[in-house]
């Protein structure tokens, strides 16, 4: 009854430049785990880059990852698949990038992910037991024991609020049982807050 698996892919700098990888994009139901955005590869150097598989349906899913940067406008792309066979609970996002801003400026957004329960059963998940780290970001509701009936769902906000320069990487891990199954639903934070210049 697992809700999502991890797998990684190493990227290598196989150029005689230092490249920036500033932005991606990923197909729904595949996230981003780490390391955050922007990520600077040095010539010889590599990256493993961690991506989760949670997908929103039960079956077969296929997509493709990709990764874009500078010097001139570089890229790299690769393909993936899952499959799953049965689904109890899915998020309808589960990376959730806050972006980069320069740390001179105030950072105080939230966002909010819904969690519909699949299954044919109700799923009671348990918010205060998340082990997330108050900073850079924050559960603002719910935040006790919640029960969903199967077909309903609940919104979950988080909100995401550095107040030192660094770059962040978190996973939201929400404990749930259903039925005889026992698991966690993972969504995977990141944000970027660098010194300015």
């Amino acid at each position: 009854c697992s809700s999502s698996k991890l797998d990684s892919v190493e990227i290598i700098n196989t150029g005689k430049e230092d490249i920036i990888i500033d932005s991606t994009f990923i197909t729904f139901g595949f996230g981003i785990v780490r390391p955050p955005l922007p990520i600077n590869l040095k010539t010889g150097r590599r990256v493993t880059i961690v991506i989760r598989f949670s997908p929103a349906s039960e079956g077969q899913a296929s997509g493709k990852a990709e990764f874009f940067g500078t010097p001139c406008d570089v890229s790299y792309s690769f393909d993936l698949l899952g499959d799953k066979e049965k689904l109890l609970l899915a998020a309808d996002k589960i990376a959730i990038d806050f972006g980069q801003e320069v740390s001179c400026i105030a950072l105080d957004t939230d966002t909010t992910v819904t969690i519909e329960n699949t299954g044919t059963g109700g799923a009671i998940l348990y918010f205060d037991r998340t082990g997330l780290t108050p900073q850079p970001f924050t559960l603002i509701s719910p935040t006790d024991q919640q029960t969903i009936t199967a077909g309903s769902s609940i919104d979950v906000r988080i909100k995401y609020n550095p107040q030192a320069p660094g770059s962040y990487s978190e996973t939201l891990a929400i404990p749930f049982e259903s039925g005889t199954c026992i698991d966690t639903i993972r969504i995977d934070l990141n944000g970027s807050y660098p010194e300015s210049q």
